[in-house]
């Protein structure tokens, strides 16, 4: 399943498959109108060292054992992985929501499963395939390299499916690493239910890192949307649009710091309640009740005793509202907005 997520992007598709021969011009790989790595791909400056004691063109060397030792020789995986410090690290991320479990309105929670990958360039983890028997992909446990701290700031609650142990990550010889997350969420989402059952609820989901600054690390999203191939449909919420974009925020009694900013990326996704259950549970018996009250209100009288048969419909009636009324307190969502239009 991660690998049809990894295939399914366009952009590292591209760079994947290409096996053009190495040039002196820059290779530049686009995403929409930006530029999202630019790099000579046979400057010597790139490439990790090699180990000289290994002859590449020995068909008795395995290719990759060689490239992971010469990668992770002196590689640190607690510092940013730039050449430059002074340079930002750019990060990608596109966060792809496959099933809402359920909105809590009383909580003001939304559970829901994502997947996200997020890409970056580690400067320290590339290399010349020609060295290597033409490898032009390492797929690594997660935990040997360096990972951005990205996560959803309103998170309540994360879980991530596939143990941190067991997750890998893919690494092209340029250095363009991608890593996979299939996590559950449950995020802090405001509700407004004046229009129930005909309500339409925005969560807004920030992305961003938590330690580096925009000086450091820069939040980018280069892909909004739903995992239709396994996207699962929520019996009661039906998804309208799933939208990005970025800010950038300064929590200033959390710096110590003046002027430090981080650069965030916050994700809007606007649901919409199906509220044919609604309809047919609470609306249309409220209505057939009220008519019949009132046909009975005004139904004709006279004094031979059927004014009693008036009475017991009326109290019928009233018990029947009664109950009614119990199933719809049990069924409307709580909230301190004020009551709903229902």
């Amino acid at each position: 399943m991660i690998a049809a997520v990894l295939f399914s992007l366009p952009f590292i598709s591209s760079a994947l498959q290409s096996t053009e021969p190495l040039s002196r011009k820059p290779r530049v790989i686009y995403i929409g109108n930006n530029e999202l790595f630019s790099a000579l791909e046979n400057d010597p400056s790139l490439w990790s060292p090699l180990d000289k004691d290994l002859d590449p063109k020995n068909p008795a060397d395995n290719a990759e054992q060689r490239l992971y030792t010469s990668l992770f020789r002196n590689y640190n995986k607690h510092l940013r992985p730039v050449k430059d410090p002074s340079r930002p690290l750019r990060v990608f991320i596109s966060p792809s929501i496959s099933g809402i479990i359920k909105a809590e309105e009383l909580d003001q929670s939304l559970k829901f499963f994502q997947w996200l990958p997020i890409i970056w360039r580690d400067e320290n983890l590339s290399w010349d395939p020609r060295r290597f028997g033409g490898l032009q992909y390492l797929l690594v446990p997660s935990e040997l390299i360096w990972i951005p701290d990205i996560f959803a700031f309103t998170t309540m609650e994360a879980r991530e499916i596939m143990p941190s142990d067991k997750t890998y990550a893919r690494i092209h010889f340029t250095g363009n690493v991608t890593v996979v997350k299939h996590q559950f969420l449950a995020v802090r989402c405001q509700y407004r239910i004046l229009l129930f059952p005909f309500d339409v609820q925005r969560c807004r989901m920030p992305f961003g890192s938590w330690a580096y600054t925009t000086e450091q690390v820069e939040v980018e999203a280069f892909e909004s949307r739903l995992a239709q191939q396994i996207f699962e449909e929520n019996s009661e919420w039906e998804v309208v649009s799933f939208s990005a974009k970025h800010e950038n925020v300064s929590y200033e009694s959390f710096n110590t710091v003046k002027n430090r900013t981080f650069q965030e990326v916050h994700y809007i996704l606007e649901f919409k309640r199906k509220p044919t259950f609604y309809i047919y549970m609470i609306v249309v018996p409220c209505s057939i009740i009220v008519n019949i009250c009132l046909l009975g209100l005004y139904a004709p009288f006279n004094t031979n005793g059927d004014r009693q048969e008036k009475l017991t419909l009326g109290l019928t009636t009233l018990l029947t509202i009664a109950v009614l009324l119990h199933i719809v307190l049990g069924e409307m969502p709580k909230s301190a907005e004020g009551l709903p239009l229902l």
